[in-house]
């Protein structure tokens, strides 16, 4: 999700070189008498993973590289130390994903279609070849919804992040961007995320709980959506810093299903 280089050279009075307080999620450089620290601060709601890599000269590594390291939310971490010990030249990078890298998901969870009532279509399930062909997107699934349906929480959990303040979509991937979204953080430290919603429709706030079948917000057509629908996914954090889908157990009136399939209707559990 943010992706940064520096040049670093001993000949300039290194301070951090970014004022990221704006930023979600940064890294930045201090110098401490004979080290350098590379510091992670998480100004978001929700749980963080962050990778850096670097390459350097003069400078030894305490521990090695790459550094990889979970955030909690409004929290702040020295993800590497470096310690001069000639003149020193540092290159480093930064990637970040909303998740946590320790989360395993419990294998006996079940999640509940997320609307109240009634009949919807799946447009695209795992793998399908116009949007989830990414291991960010693999295992998530599209519901064909009219714009204004009430979704509800599949998992329970606790809202962790959310934006609702867009208004535009399209049906091409230079408005991925532009969706509206909310997002759970389950008793195993995955997530849940629910995405396309309608403006300013949220139902619940940030660090609420919601239990299974709770109304989080109505269902819209914002961001990449070639018509009014529901994208649900679970996800976590990788090593590589990337988010990463998971494959789970939906709770449906036929039955447990792992896999729903494209084209077919599915009715929530009772």
């Amino acid at each position: 999700m943010l992706r940064r280089y520096f040049w670093l050279f001993a000949l300039l009075y290194a301070k951090p070189l970014l004022a990221c307080s704006q930023e979600p999620v940064c890294v930045q450089m201090q110098e401490l008498g004979q080290e350098l620290k590379l510091v992670a601060s998480n100004h978001s709601s929700a749980p963080v993973t962050v990778r850096v890599d670097a390459v350097l000269s003069g400078l030894k590594a305490s521990p090695g590289l790459p550094a990889v390291m979970e955030l909690g939310p409004k929290q702040q971490k020295t993800l590497q130390t470096l310690t001069i010990i000639a003149p020193w030249k540092l290159h480093y990078w930064s990637r970040w994903s909303r998740g946590s890298v320790s989360a395993r998901q419990d294998q006996d969870a079940r999640y509940r279609l997320p609307w109240q009532t009634g009949r919807y279509k799946v447009l695209q399930s795992w793998g399908g070849m116009f949007s989830h062909d990414e291991p960010f997107s693999f295992y998530a699934v599209d519901f064909a919804m009219p714009a204004g349906t009430v979704v509800t929480a599949a998992r329970a959990g606790r809202v962790v992040a959310m934006k609702m303040d867009s208004t535009k979509g399209c049906a091409f991937a230079r408005c991925a961007g532009d969706a509206n979204y909310l997002v759970l953080e389950h008793s195993d430290k995955t997530l849940g995320e629910y995405f396309h919603l309608q403006p300013g429709s949220a139902l619940v706030r940030i660090g609420q709980w919601a239990r299974v079948g709770t109304p989080l917000a109505h269902s819209g057509n914002t961001g990449f959506s070639t018509e009014p629908h529901l994208h649900f996914v679970v996800k976590t954090a990788g090593e590589d810093g990337r988010p990463h889908s998971l494959p789970f157990v939906f709770a449906t009136q036929q039955g447990d299903i792992s896999r729903l399939s494209t084209g077919q209707g599915y009715s929530p559990s009772p």
